[in-house]
């Protein structure tokens, strides 16, 4: 069988706890060729040292370049290494030890497919649960996405399915896509990145898609349920951002249909930390505000 050396990129930044976990599951994964990458995004010189002296590779990206800027570090010297398939794992994701081997058989049985991921359970949950099966974009809203599945039990794996993205938390990339579309989007700092990564693989030629016999464990909520600020700013700008270069919806309505993603947030809020009420209207009010005026990339 022809060799397809597959480079897991895992990106820090201060979670190194929960890096050296996701390390922990990537060492049990039964395949080879793979090598392990941690990028890490400016969390300082004493965790990069921690994770180095448990003989983790670690390489410094220079600054909190983001999510696609850190981990386009790690998917340019996986290409340079001459990696076939990039595996891009967020830290706080632990993958089962048979998942990249069925992952990678996906891609090899279908040559179309450029982008392949695993079902991803909850880890929060006491049973097992779906967190996603891939995701749907709804364009007429103006690129609403939605995770396919979500909060269901998770049945027998029926096959390939073909889906319009692939949450980056255990995503596996074809060499060929990156050098067809480049690397990860940079102007949105966090979130969306692999939305819009994957719209642009679509329109290329190439499909995407999740395997359901191949499971990771994402830990996808804080432990108090609340949004932090981080999520609250750049999952709403960038969700606007998003629909203005993919579609003509007006902003008007694309704002609308976010309404009653933000309305559940702000009763979340209200019932758990409700002194916190304000600086959410003030981070709701910027992210809109950045959104309508086209401001990307990192927000201090």
């Amino acid at each position: 069988m022809r060799r397809f050396p597959v480079t897991a990129v895992v990106l820090n930044h201060r979670e190194a706890l929960d890096t050296l976990r996701c390390l922990g599951a990537l060492g049990k994964v039964r395949y080879r060729p793979l090598t392990r990458l941690v990028v890490d995004n400016a969390s300082g010189p004493g965790e990069v040292a921690w994770l180095r002296s448990v003989g983790a590779t670690v390489v410094e990206s220079g600054g909190n370049l983001g999510y696609a800027g850190g981990n386009n570090v790690g998917i340019r010297l996986a290409l340079e290494g001459g990696a076939q398939g990039v595996w891009l794992v967020n830290p706080d994701a632990y993958v089962h030890r048979y998942s990249l081997r069925r992952l990678v058989r996906a891609l090899r049985r279908n040559p179309e497919v450029g982008i392949v991921g695993p079902r991803i359970l909850e880890a929060e949950s006491a049973v097992p649960r779906v967190q996603s099966d891939g995701g749907r974009i709804v364009w007429e809203v103006g690129g609403r996405s939605e995770l396919v599945n979500r909060g269901s039990a998770p049945g027998r794996p029926g096959g390939l399915q073909l889906v319009d993205f692939v949450p980056g938390a255990a995503m596996l990339v074809r060499r060929r896509v990156f050098e067809d579309v480049g690397l990860l989007p940079e102007e949105f700092f966090l979130y969306f990145e692999e939305t819009e990564f994957c719209v642009r693989a679509a329109a290329a030629g190439w499909k995407v898609a999740v395997e359901p016999s191949a499971l990771a464990v994402h830990r996808f909520a804080s432990a108090d349920g609340l949004p932090t600020e981080t999520l609250l700013y750049y999952f709403i700008r960038n969700r606007l951002l998003f629909g203005r270069k993919h579609t003509q919806v007006p902003f008007e309505l694309m704002l609308a249909d976010l309404d009653g993603f933000i309305a559940s947030w702000r009763r979340r809020v209200e019932e758990r930390n409700p002194q916190w009420l304000g600086r959410f209207e003030e981070l709701v009010a910027l992210a809109v505000a950045d959104a309508r005026a086209g401001v990307t990339g990192r927000r201090e």
